[in-house]
């Protein structure tokens, strides 16, 4: 099989998700890092509430129900409301990102792969379409019923939504991304089959020195940033986490398409 279609193998350690991505968690940085991003989960648990009610009460005023609002007032309210959702944006994402440390193991058990595929693709898929980006699926594992893993279905779908919502927020018009579930049988190192979606876009790619800063909380490549402005940079990053957690891995490299073939590879529950 070639590399596009293999899964990322698994690795003992704790140092990043393949060839095409990799990190390490040692280290001053690291540590440095951790720090902050538990500082910055913090300040965001005191904003998610005012930030929502902003958020509440200028959606009602540009509905109309505190009064009439004339053209002007309606702009500044829109340009407010978008900022403010922006701000809720992020404060979910740290969030979401420091809650994958602090996941019970207990909450874990089976999800079907292909099940949670095909939820993150139907959410995605109108998104591809208002984009003008062809997004085809396909499922390559001949039971879908025996496809389980072990871990949780809402961060699953959170983790294949990431990677989907990457690969159409960064590519061009007119472009084409496959996304498809695929089992990879054992053999060499590997102890036992693994499932894995694979998602391949035809988009911007990433510069060679980005690959090993994927991973990094807040870290954006720079022709990500021209293309589109906003961003937390955090979505990488909580996807790599919660795939980890999971006792998966995940890949990101070039793809002979001028883009970005993302993999992430999970162990099938027996």
């Amino acid at each position: 099989m070639s590399d596009q279609g293999r899964l990322p193998p698994t690795s003992p350690d704790d140092t990043g998700a393949g060839a095409g991505g990799s990190r390490s968690r040692t280290g001053t940085g690291a540590n440095e890092r951790e720090e902050l991003l538990r500082l910055a989960s913090v300040v965001a648990h005191q904003l998610k509430s005012p930030l929502a009610s902003v958020q509440s009460v200028l959606t009602t005023v540009l509905g109309g129900f505190a009064g009439p609002i004339d053209s002007r007032q309606r702009w500044l309210l829109e340009k407010a409301l978008e900022r403010c959702s922006k701000g809720v944006d992020l404060v979910r994402d740290l969030l979401r990102l420091r809650a994958v440390d602090r996941l019970d193991d207990e909450t874990l058990g089976p999800v079907n792969l292909v099940a949670a595929f095909t939820a993150a693709v139907d959410e995605f898929t109108e998104a591809a379409r208002q984009h003008e980006v062809q997004l085809h699926s396909s499922i390559e594992v001949s039971d879908a019923d025996s496809a389980w893993i072990h871990g949780d279905a809402t961060l699953v779908r959170e983790i294949l939504g990431v990677l989907l919502d990457n690969a159409i927020k960064y590519t061009p018009k007119k472009g084409r991304i496959t996304a498809r579930v695929l089992l990879e049988a054992g053999g060499g190192h590997e102890t036992a089959p693994r499932l894995g979606v694979e998602i391949i876009d035809s988009g911007i790619g990433i510069p060679p020195e980005g690959y090993e800063k994927l991973f990094q909380e807040f870290y954006r490549a720079p022709n990500a940033k021209k293309l589109a402005a906003e961003g937390s940079g955090l979505g990488l990053a909580f996807a790599w986490r919660a795939v980890r957690r999971l006792g998966g891995t995940l890949e990101i490299e070039p793809a002979s398409t001028g883009g970005v073939r993302a993999v992430a590879g999970f162990s099938l529950r027996p």
